[in-house]
């Protein structure tokens, strides 16, 4: 009877919540293992198109930022009893669902100019065209976001119906389904890039779907929306900047390997 009486102190007064937080972040682990095998299947297509390489920790990050915090908000209404599934978009999570979608294409649009701009800068010359790493960059993004926005609000809505602490979930789940699913994003993206007229096309049609998104945002009724997006977009894009001269970096040993 003495062991499981230590274990118990070992894990604290909250064993139910250390015992979910470690679920998770064994998942989390197993799962990054799969993103590096990912990664190293997709070494032709990296080879094919310099500057890939240096959104795929860019487009992860930012993931990993904008669903994080998008749990976090999820969790602090269900801790408020405020948190209901609704399709209405003045609902809490209907706001908090459209915020992350601007979010995740103005940002995605934001890595795309980073990358063209500061990889020269240090040192990085041979990167292709922007309209290209615009259609690999947003596409991707807005691939992602079907996927994870869907594990987000799944796991918001089990939480509120267990009683789980999403606070314990969120983060690191977050994060496993983000490193899975972008590197499979960014590829399928790529292969767009196979027919040129349409990528140009294309390119023009995320830009502008980018600004208007944001110009609206910013005047939107929905007032938890817009205080997301202004609460969020300077410190995505400083996150972005870091980002992005962290690809290149990664970009540089890759060629050097």
């Amino acid at each position: 009877m003495r062991r499981p009486a230590r274990v118990r102190d070992l894990l604290g007064p909250d064993n139910i919540g250390i015992r979910q937080s470690l679920v998770a972040l064994g998942f989390s682990s197993l799962t990054a293992v799969v993103a590096g095998a990912l990664l190293a299947a997709m070494t032709g297509t990296l080879e094919r198109y310099p500057g890939l390489l240096v959104l795929v920790p860019a487009a992860i990050g930012m993931r990993g930022n904008i669903f994080g915090a998008l749990g976090s908000r999820l969790a602090t209404s269900i801790h408020a009893g405020t948190f209901r599934m609704s399709r209405r978009p003045e609902t809490l999570v209907m706001q908090n669902v459209i915020a992350s979608g601007v979010l995740s294409l103005v940002t995605a649009v934001a890595l795309a100019v980073l990358t063209k701009v500061l990889s020269p800068i240090f040192g990085l010359d041979s990167v292709i065209a922007v309209s290209d790493l615009l259609v690999l960059s947003a596409v991707g993004a807005l691939l992602s976001f079907l996927v994870l926005i869907a594990v987000t609000l799944g796991m918001a809505a089990r939480s509120a119906q267990r009683g789980w602490d999403l606070d314990d979930v969120n983060a690191p789940l977050v994060s496993a389904v983000g490193d899975v699913v972008t590197l499979p994003a960014l590829l399928v993206a790529s292969l767009l890039l196979e027919i040129d007229l349409l990528t140009k096309t294309l390119a023009v049609v995320l830009v502008a779907a980018a600004a208007v998104s944001l110009w609206w945002g910013r005047r939107t009724p929905l007032s938890l929306m817009r205080q997301v997006l202004i609460e969020s977009l300077p410190i995505l894009f400083a996150t972005g900047i870091l980002l992005v001269i962290a690809g290149v970096v990664i970009e540089h040993e890759f060629a050097a390997f």
